[in-house]
């Protein structure tokens, strides 16, 4: 049995915020596409004067109250594919209860991290102290995407710098484990969910990430004419075979009949892709392979003209 205290913490925009009791920015594809088409009114409101990082509450009323379970984005600024999946895989492979072994921390993300900071402290006091009554051995374990801190990316993935993704009391990140998948889709990637079992039930993974393979480098904007080609790039960091680019309908107006997916022919070099979106509407763009490639993928909106 697993005695340990598991807490999940989404990055920016990666909780929903409330005010009485109704939400007042669940940032999902959907609201995405609501900035977007409304240049950005529908999240004017949030913005902050000011934010002293000494005060807990700032008395507007604003709270965060949940993760963000789907998709969401705000075009040129961010996007994450989600938590529902990563909190599912956590609770199912690792046998957690929620409320008893498994928390998930939502937090204003408009505000100065070292508030989010106290409130975790605080919180995860409380959790781990009432899991050690039943277990003392119980440990605190947190999962976390995003966040880092201004610097260089030194390797990391253009969002957040390598530097970044491994604890501060470590003297190196040779013991990390690198993906080659977009930011945004990071928390969701099979191989890094596998990995990180292994990590918390003390699995020796070393010959799988060895097998590993060939990565992929996907390269496209955030938004695009929905009457026009989605286009990007994919680089295969290595000799492969033929890829498939899928495009599949996230969010929307109204649903596809289905996903659209092109071949990508083996060749020399960058991949050019051109798939049309189907209709407007919030899509996600997968590339893969055969079983030695490591797939990859991220968001875009394909938008009115």
């Amino acid at each position: 049995m697993n005695h340990d205290v598991y807490v999940l913490i989404p990055g920016i925009t990666g909780s929903v915020l409330h005010k009485d009791g109704h939400d007042v920015f669940g940032l999902t594809a959907g609201a995405g596409l609501r900035a977007l088409f409304t240049a950005g009114g529908s999240i004017r409101h949030l913005r902050l004067a000011e934010d002293p990082p000494e005060a807990d509450d700032l008395g507007d009323g604003i709270r965060a109250g949940r993760l963000a379970a789907d998709a969401h984005l705000i075009p040129g600024l961010w996007k994450i594919d989600g938590y529902g999946k990563v909190g599912e895989y956590l609770r199912q492979r690792l046998r957690l209860n929620p409320g008893e072994s498994y928390f998930e921390f939502p937090y204003d993300w408009r505000r100065d991290n070292r508030v989010a900071a106290r409130q975790l402290a605080a919180r995860a006091q409380d959790w781990l102290g009432a899991r050690r009554a039943a277990y003392p051995d119980a440990r605190l374990v947190l999962v976390a995407h995003s966040m880092g801190y201004q610097g260089k990316d030194l390797g990391g993935d253009g969002t957040v710098p390598r530097v970044s993704a491994f604890p501060q009391e470590a003297d190196d990140d040779s013991g990390a484990m690198f993906a080659a998948t977009r930011h945004a889709s990071l928390q969701n990637t099979d191989a890094v969910l596998t990995q990180v079992r292994g990590w918390m039930t003390g699995v020796k993974l070393g010959a799988f990430r060895a097998g590993a393979p060939i990565s992929l480098s996907l390269d496209l904007a955030d938004v695009y004419p929905a009457d026009g080609e989605v286009r990007a790039t994919v680089q295969p960091s290595a000799a492969t075979g033929g890829l498939l680019a899928t495009l599949e309908w996230v969010a929307g107006p109204e649903p596809p009949a289905g996903a659209v997916a092109v071949p990508l022919p083996a060749q020399d070099g960058p991949r050019a892709i051109e798939i049309r979106p189907p209709a407007p509407g919030c899509y996600r763009l997968t590339v893969s392979g055969t079983e030695d490639v490591e797939p990859v993928a991220d968001l875009l909106l394909a938008a009115p003209a």
